[in-house]
């Protein structure tokens, strides 16, 4: 799996996801930082095996962060 960021969406990073080469599924993230982008792919690389990496990748996308205080 890889990625290829396409932009940058309210402040969060929005990329593609590649396997081998080709588009698996789209990423348009909920927080910022261009590494919540990277662990976002690799979430929906684990999903692949089972053949659902779009449905990871929305699930992935409506993540707002984990509650700090």
């Amino acid at each position: 799996m890889g990625r290829r960021l396409t932009g940058i969406k309210n402040g969060c990073h929005c990329g593609d996801v590649l396997h081998n080469g080709l588009h698996v599924a789209t990423l348009e993230l909920s927080i910022p930082g261009i590494h919540n982008l990277f662990n976002a792919t690799m979430a929906v690389a684990a999903c692949a095996p089972p053949g659902r990496p779009a449905q990871a990748a929305e699930a992935v996308s409506k993540f707002t962060g984990v509650d700090r205080g």
